[in-house]
């Protein structure tokens, strides 16, 4: 079975030299560190002096280097607290694009059906200006969709089905969950 979490977002918190781990890319080892605020930039640090970095994906919390040579990382930047406020048990997502002029441009499409809200401010953050993060776990599944959405339109058929679109200005990303600390 599916999950869908729709999770507000706190106040972004400085996290300072934290103690990376090696995969293929160096992440943060814990969960609540995963989704950074794109408005702080991430800084590597090798041995206390800063290294490039080469691509920061800040949905899920990770960095690769220009060098991948393996070596001690530690990182700065901010992370972003999310409290589940409603979950789901169905979902659509699509995706797709569009041309614009010789631009094409890709969309998301997201639908979730039997919303149950968590918290008692969780119509609020539907229906409010600030963008929410969703979760989705295919078929109970590693594999992990994470997105910035807001409320594009209410089903008008069910008052527990929301049609949202990603915000423009935070993204979209695929990723997976490991067994983490």
């Amino acid at each position: 079975m599916s999950r869908v979490t729709i999770k507000k977002a706190g106040t972004p918190v400085r996290f300072e030299a934290e103690v990376a781990r090696r995969g293929d890319e160096y992440w943060i080892g814990s969960r609540a560190h995963e989704v950074w605020d794109r408005n702080v930039p991430v800084k590597a640090f090798v041995d206390g002096h800063a290294v490039s970095v080469a691509d920061v994906d800040p949905l899920f919390g990770r960095v690769r280097l220009d060098d991948n040579t393996p070596k001690k990382v530690t990182l700065r930047g901010c992370y972003v607290p999310l409290v589940e406020v409603a979950n789901a048990s169905e979902y659509r997502l699509e995706h797709g694009s569009t041309r614009t002029g010789r631009r094409l441009i890709p969309t998301t499409r997201l639908e979730v059906m039997d919303v149950k809200l968590r918290s008692d401010g969780a119509l609020d953050v539907l229906y409010g200006d600030d963008p929410f993060v969703v979760e989705i776990w295919p078929r109970g599944g590693r594999d992990t969709f994470r997105g910035w959405f807001v409320l594009a339109e209410e089903n008008p058929e069910s008052r527990f089905a929301y049609k949202f679109r990603p915000h423009a200005l935070c993204g979209f990303s695929y990723g997976w969950h490991t067994a983490r600390a």
